[in-house]
């Protein structure tokens, strides 16, 4: 009877082996199958980073692009503000010359008529001396 216990007990233990090297062997395949999945996911995770690095890259090169195009607009902008204000400076200078040229010709224009009128009054008194010289012969 004691044999027959110690031959059901080896049968037991051949039997939880077996189970324990099915296991075993169960858990290998699902660690392998984890571990290339870990493989996989690191993969993708570095392939990700390496595109977000180049996008973090490319946004950095648009942002400094962008700095030096809105600088280089800043400039142009301020470059067509005093060009205006140069301009503006420019049409005020010439339109003063223009109401000094005027006054100039308005002055001029009467001096004529004054001077037209001085000569016809002068003008006048040779016709009247003339007329005095003729009248005396």
């Amino acid at each position: 009877a004691h044999a027959e216990q110690v031959r059901s007990i080896e049968v037991r233990l051949v039997e939880e082996e077996e189970k324990a090297n099915e296991s075993a062997q169960s858990h290998s395949a699902i660690v392998t199958k984890l571990e290339e999945h870990i493989f996989v996911v690191q993969t993708d995770r570095d392939a990700v980073c390496l595109v977000l690095e180049k996008e973090r890259l490319a946004l950095s090169e648009a942002m400094a692009d962008l700095a030096k195009a809105m600088e280089g607009a800043g400039l142009s902008s301020k470059a067509l503000e005093d060009e205006k204000l140069n301009f503006s400076q420019r049409e005020a200078n010439l339109a003063q010359k223009v109401r000094t040229l005027e006054e100039c010709v308005t002055a001029e224009k009467q001096k004529a008529r004054e001077s037209v009128i001085v000569q016809s009054a002068n003008a006048a008194k040779l016709e009247d001396r003339i007329a005095v010289v003729e009248s005396d012969r």
